[in-house]
């Protein structure tokens, strides 16, 4: 069988008060090996009853060649937002199948489950494509996922207030690709700032870790629960949050894919803005029709209500750069913790 090599688009939607906005894609993606990760969603300046809610956003493909974003929340006066994210259609070689879907979570409910069609569990992986909601209080708003077993994917936050929708990506990478998979859960309590999970050595070089999302536990401020991860070395994986307060906790989750030599290369960084709206970082030069960003989580000294200054994007804006931004410059600090992945096939 000849493999149909893989391809990336970037793209960014843009409005102001819709919940699903779309935008056309140049290229056709085959839907049973494509997924449109999430590079963030920010907004512009911060108006008079704006929330977190405004800026959360789901992706998904509405066909072929559209992606679409969805919202809980569009505040009557709110300003521009700008959602980011990559479509990627993997190589026929490398991936099996791709699964995509979303699980609400209503009033009362603090996890739910999404039946797929059955999957090997030793060479898929679940990914996080961000979740919007009808509320804004931080306890509600961040959901992780799980690939439970081989057919079932679980979504899950920390309180059942009001309703919220997860979106997730299923992908099974074919035989011979993956060469060891290794899941990362890890709970900051106060007074902890970061924490490590010890690994099963890997190449960092051609290990990706795929974002799984936070659940925060505690109303306080975004500066004491959202958190990053990244891979610190080869056998250590790292989450970090700005600040603790009493009773602030988070779960960071992700899923550390070691892949076989040839199939991936990857780059990765963490970016900070102070006193400024953009920042860049430099990577060695990859072709971006086969490259793709992750997020993998944000810290901030920020607070909530100043939405436009703590959620941010990532985008591989040039073939050696890295671009994050947010919706306008503020003294609070904003690190994005982000990988760059080639595709080799």
């Amino acid at each position: 069988m000849i493999s149909v090599p893989g391809k990336t688009e970037a793209f960014q939607i843009s409005g102001t008060t819709e919940l699903n906005k779309s935008v056309d894609l140049v290229s056709s993606f085959l839907l049973a090996r494509s997924v449109p990760f999430r590079n963030g969603l920010r907004t512009g300046s911060d108006v008079t009853g704006m929330g977190a809610d405004d800026a959360l956003g789901r992706l998904s493909f509405v066909d072929t060649d559209t992606v679409q974003v969805h919202r809980g929340s569009g505040d009557g006066s709110a300003p521009q937002f700008f959602a980011r994210g990559t479509a990627v259609e993997f190589a026929s070689s490398m991936v099996a199948s791709v699964q995509r879907g979303s699980i609400a979570l209503g009033g009362g409910v603090t996890s739910n489950t999404a039946t797929i069609s059955s999957v090997d569990p030793t060479r898929s992986v679940v990914v996080f494509l961000g979740n919007d909601s009808d509320t804004a209080t931080i306890d509600r708003i961040f959901p992780k996922v799980e690939l439970t077993n081989a057919a079932t994917v679980t979504a899950s936050r920390t309180s059942g207030t009001g309703t919220i929708h997860v979106g997730f990506a299923v992908i099974e990478f074919a035989p011979g690709v993956v060469s060891q998979i290794q899941q990362v859960s890890k709970t900051l309590n106060d007074p902890d700032t970061s924490g490590n999970v010890t690994l099963t050595s890997v190449d960092t070089s051609r290990t990706v870790c795929f974002p799984r999302g936070f659940t925060v536990g505690g109303n306080s401020s975004m500066a004491n629960t959202v958190a990053l991860g990244y891979l610190a070395d080869t056998t250590t994986f790292t989450v970090e949050r700005n600040a603790s307060a009493a009773g602030a906790t988070v779960t960071y989750e992700a899923t550390v894919v070691e892949f076989n030599a040839s199939y991936v290369s990857v780059q990765r960084g963490r970016t900070t803005m102070a006193s400024v709206s953009s920042a860049t970082a430099s990577v060695t030069s990859v072709a971006q029709n086969q490259s793709f960003p992750l997020l993998l989580g944000f810290k901030t000294s920020g607070s909530g209500g100043t939405e436009s200054q703590v959620f941010g994007t990532v985008h591989h804006s040039a073939a050696n750069t890295i671009t994050v931004e947010r919706g306008e410059a503020s003294i609070a600090s904003l690190t994005l913790s982000w990988e760059l992945v080639t595709m080799l096939v």
